[in-house]
């Protein structure tokens, strides 16, 4: 199992062996320096592209910076794929579970503005402008919505496949 703590430590003590700054490496890699202190407090992970550089940057195999440690011995090229597609899964449920809980705000949302609606058919007053303004951010709130499952069925059918 892949521990966002250790590696997050590993990536710290590379970027200091390397005697740069947090800032330095975001620019290296394209990223904020917000993000690179994500990755190395375990909040997040790179991507498997991020890791890919980083694995040049420091000269190091993927696979040290999933384990979270230098490895002085060959690695069985069978473990260290197995490790490599352990990290995919955990990405691709960690994007599935973001998605998720996008959809529920997008349905707390819809529901609120279907309501703000419906209060004018309560006897209380809002002008025809702001109605537009509410058909218009339902609409587009459905349609996020809309995109937002389909791009989840996919990852769920996506998912069914390697079972």
């Amino acid at each position: 199992m892949i521990d966002q703590q250790k590696i997050g430590c590993f990536l710290k003590q590379l970027r200091q062996e390397k005697g740069i700054t947090q800032q330095q490496l975001a620019q290296q890699l394209n990223v904020s320096n917000r993000t690179v202190s994500r990755w190395e407090t375990g909040v997040n992970m790179p991507d498997l592209s991020i890791l890919m550089e980083l694995s040049e940057f420091y000269h190091i195999d993927i696979i040290e910076i999933l384990n979270g440690e230098r490895n002085d011995m060959d690695i069985k090229e069978e473990t260290s794929l197995k490790t490599i597609i352990e990290y995919q899964m955990a990405e691709k449920e960690n994007l599935k579970n973001k998605m998720i809980h996008i959809s529920l705000v997008i349905i707390v949302i819809f529901i609120i503005s279907i309501l703000i609606q419906n209060i004018s058919g309560l006897g209380i007053f809002i002008s025809e402008s702001y109605l537009r303004i509410l058909y218009f951010i339902s609409g587009m709130l459905l349609g996020a919505l809309v995109i937002n499952c389909i791009y989840l069925i996919i990852l769920w059918w996506n998912s069914r496949k390697h079972i």
